[in-house]
């Protein structure tokens, strides 16, 4: 049930959360692997479960080694984690929802030992990652890492 499913992965940013300068943006997989103790949330519902955050930092560190479920979990944890900071997630909002019903009760590595072909999970993946990486969407946040982050020069040489 898609109703059931999108009111089950909503997350609304908490009161106390604001955005970086109060901007609008979204973080990469490696700026929320790196930096936990900026994340607004301590679990987040992927699929039909529910994970810690020392969960999720382990479905952050697992290699993808060729698991279509692993590229889709990381993807989907920085949009989650990008949302409940306060970014717009209107333009991932569909692959969002797709991507909880992928994982749906799939328990993903190293949590559990799921697999999913990437063929099946390349599309959504792919939407996911252009929003956080600033591709689509509000854009990415200024972080400290440089003048040029990868979402910039990914952006640069699809145009």
């Amino acid at each position: 049930n898609a109703t059931a499913l999108q009111s089950r992965s909503a997350i609304a940013p908490p009161a106390h959360a604001a955005t970086r300068g109060g901007q609008n943006c979204t973080f990469t997989v490696g700026y929320w692997k790196n930096h936990s103790g900026a994340w607004p949330v301590g679990s987040l519902a992927l699929g039909n479960r529910m994970y810690s955050k020392a969960q999720l930092l382990g479905i952050l560190a697992q290699p993808v080694q060729g698991n279509g479920l692993v590229s889709l979990a990381r993807q989907t944890i920085a949009t989650k984690l990008n949302r409940a900071n306060g970014a717009s997630e209107l333009e991932a909002e569909a692959s969002l929802t797709m991507s909880d019903w992928f994982i749906g009760t799939h328990a993903i590595p190293p949590v559990g030992a799921a697999f999913l072909d990437p063929g099946l999970t390349a599309s959504t993946t792919q939407t996911l990652d252009d929003f956080n990486n600033g591709i689509i969407g509000p854009g990415q946040c200024a972080t400290s890492v440089g003048p040029e982050t990868w979402g910039r020069i990914k952006a640069t040489y699809r145009n």
